[in-house]
């Protein structure tokens, strides 16, 4: 079995709504979000290519809990469309992806620059060592 993960941008919180309310057994949820479908190297878990970000899926675990099915995946390929790259690399800020919460239902973006990796974290071992 495999699945995928699409992750949407800030410009796509419509869509992602619409997908996440609408139950696609009524209604042909790739076309009315007039989105654009492909299939990567497993050639059988559909990714949606206006979204930046694809993570194309091998599930290897299900768990069955009391409402919901969790999902243990390995991710076999991630694509990023050429819009989140910045010199060859992924963009975090062109991506400008989005996250969910529930409480309150909110939809967020993401890309601020917080900290530098493998920096930050080294000023609690410097204060260790003083």
């Amino acid at each position: 079995m495999t699945l995928s993960i699409n992750i949407p941008s800030a410009t796509q919180a419509k869509e992602t709504d619409y997908c996440g309310v609408i139950s696609g057994a009524k209604t042909d949820k790739i076309k009315n979000c007039r989105f654009t479908i492909f299939y990567g190297k497993l050639k059988t878990a559909p990714l949606i290519e206006e979204c930046p970000v694809n993570l194309e899926c091998k599930v290897i675990h299900t768990l069955t809990l009391n409402s919901h099915t969790l999902f243990v995946c390995q991710i076999e390929e991630t694509y990023i469309s050429e819009s989140g790259l910045t010199d060859n690399k992924p963009d975090v800020q062109k991506m400008n992806p989005i996250v969910f919460t529930t409480e309150p239902r909110q939809y967020y973006s993401i890309g601020n620059v917080t900290a530098q990796a493998y920096s930050i974290g080294m000023e609690i071992e410097q204060k260790k060592n003083k």
